[in-house]
């Protein structure tokens, strides 16, 4: 938990102990079931079925990773020199909103809040460029994905003014906030450099609340966030992956040493 405490924002740190406290409410209500008894196994869920993984040595001028992660969260550190990633990435949870030992928790709600705030704030013209499907759809760019480029679908943020690429780069920033300030100043500076280049895509209805699922595709971000079927309530189980599709598990960085 140090190592991630200097590595994440506050906000990130914070994120990593909801989705452990997700997956501690799954156990603790699977433990009630009346059909545990039934299963071949109970599932991997609960705060001590996660893990940390060190690939390669620690040092100040090697490359080498750390891994966190459990059943809805996977968040790999990449390190070189004096630079830190994050790409790929995969957040979510299940159950997105719970009560647990008398608090209440809602995951991934600033990204949930600020994506439907940006296709609220589009117009008629704009959504109908944004907007690809009625019905979500599923993660394409998800864990195993590596080396996918970005596609060209949706509406170009060069056709939103400049109040929605605001909105816009306030959602970009959801995932790139988990990282620390200080590394994550430098991979929203490149983001915003490719601005011109980067597309906004929709899938599913645009009330607040419902099943619906967005990207964001650019030369240096893919933004993906999609409902899951399994579990009932669709909005209450989701997945949200991050890459850079220049700097996935620092190759960029190891290039550029």
């Amino acid at each position: 938990m140090k190592l991630l405490a200097v590595t994440l924002s506050p906000a990130g740190l914070q994120q990593m102990s909801d989705n452990m406290k997700g997956d501690e409410f799954l156990k603790v209500e699977a433990e009630k079931s009346p059909h545990r008894g039934r299963r071949r196994r109970d599932p991997d869920f609960g705060e001590a079925a996660y893990y940390v993984s060190i690939l390669g040595t620690p040092s100040t001028s090697e490359p080498w990773m750390w891994q966190f992660g459990g059943h809805h969260l996977g968040v790999n550190g990449t390190v070189v020199g004096d630079r830190i990633t994050l790409a790929p990435s995969l957040t979510g949870g299940q159950p997105m909103d719970f009560e647990l030992e008398g608090r209440q928790y809602r995951q991934l709600a600033e990204e949930e809040d600020t994506a439907f705030e940006l296709i609220a704030a589009l117009d008629e013209t704009q959504r109908d460029q944004a907007i690809l499907s009625k019905r979500y759809v599923d993660m394409i760019y998800g864990p195993g994905k590596e080396d996918t480029q970005p596609r060209q679908e949706g509406i170009k943020v060069t056709d939103l003014n400049e109040q929605q690429q605001e909105v816009l780069l306030k959602l970009v920033k959801a995932p790139i906030g988990i990282l620390n300030k200080v590394h994550a100043k430098p991979v929203m500076d490149r983001i915003i450099v490719d601005l011109d280049e980067t597309w906004f895509a929709w899938f599913g209805p645009t009330e607040p609340g419902t099943a619906t699922a967005f990207r964001i595709q650019g030369p240096t971000i893919l933004m993906e966030y999609s409902p899951q079927r399994l579990g009932g309530d669709l909005t209450n189980h989701t997945h949200a992956m991050y890459r850079d599709p220049t700097n996935d598990y620092g190759v960029r960085f190891i290039k550029e040493q």
